[in-house]
C-alpha cells in the first residue's frame, strides 16, 4: 500500500505542476473565424495555433489523468488479495488507454500542423479517436469489473463475511430497541 500511495503522491504532484504549467503559459487570445475552403456552411478558426508548449501541457495532463484513473481503479481491486496477475491486467489496459490517446493527440497535431482533413467513420481522425477509442476503452475496464466482480472485488468468503456482520448489527440494533423501549416502560 505504501507503493501505491507514493505512486498516487507523484501522479498527483505531476498533475499540479501541468495545471501550473498550463496557468502560466499564455494562450494564444485572439480568435477569429473564417470559412471553410471544403465546406462552405461551415466556419473553422483563422488562427488555430497554439503554444507548443500548451499542447504538450495538455497532452501530459490527459496522460496523467488516465493514469490515475487506472491506480483509482487498482485501488479498488487490490485489497487483502494481491495478485500480480491484477497488476498486470491494469497495466496493460493503462498502456492500451494512455496509447489510444497518444495516437488522437498525434492525429490532432497533424490536423492542426498540416491541415490535413481526413475523415474515418463520418468524422474527422481527432474526432474520431476521441469517439472511438478514447470514449470506449474504459469499456474494458467495465468489462473487467463484470467477469472478474467474484475473483477480484467481493470474494464468496466475503460476502458471507459482510452477510454475517449485518445480521449481527442489526441483532445489535433490535436488542437495543428492545432495552430502549423497557427504559421507557419503566419511566
Amino acid at each position: 500500500m505504501r507503493k501505491t500511495f507514493i505512486v498516487f503522491l507523484l501522479i498527483l504532484i505531476s498533475l499540479i505542476l501541468v495545471l501550473t504549467g498550463l496557468i502560466i503559459v499564455p494562450a494564444n487570445s485572439i480568435r477569429v473565424h473564417a470559412q471553410h475552403d471544403l465546406f462552405p456552411t461551415m466556419l473553422k478558426s483563422d488562427d488555430a495555433s497554439q503554444s507548443e508548449l500548451i499542447l504538450w501541457l495538455a497532452f501530459f495532463f490527459g496522460v496523467f489523468s488516465i493514469c490515475l484513473f487506472t491506480l483509482f481503479l487498482y485501488i479498488g481491486i487490490s485489497g487483502k488479495n494481491f495478485h500480480r496477475k491484477k497488476l498486470v491486467v491494469i497495466v496493460t489496459g493503462l498502456i492500451v488507454y494512455v496509447g489510444i490517446f497518444s495516437f488522437g493527440f498525434a492525429s490532432y497535431l497533424e490536423y492542426i500542423q498540416n491541415d490535413s482533413f481526413r475523415v474515418f467513420l463520418g468524422f474527422p481522425a481527432p474526432t474520431a479517436w476521441m469517439l472511438y477509442g478514447i470514449w470506449f476503452f474504459p469499456l474494458f475496464f467495465t468489462f473487467l469489473y463484470v467477469v472478474k466482480f467474484n475473483d477480484w472485488v467481493l470474494k464468496p468468503d466475503d460476502y458471507q463475511r459482510l452477510q454475517s456482520i449485518i445480521k449481527s448489527r442489526e441483532q445489535r440494533t433490535k436488542r437495543r430497541k428492545g432495552e430502549k423501549e423497557k427504559r421507557r416502560e419503566g419511566d
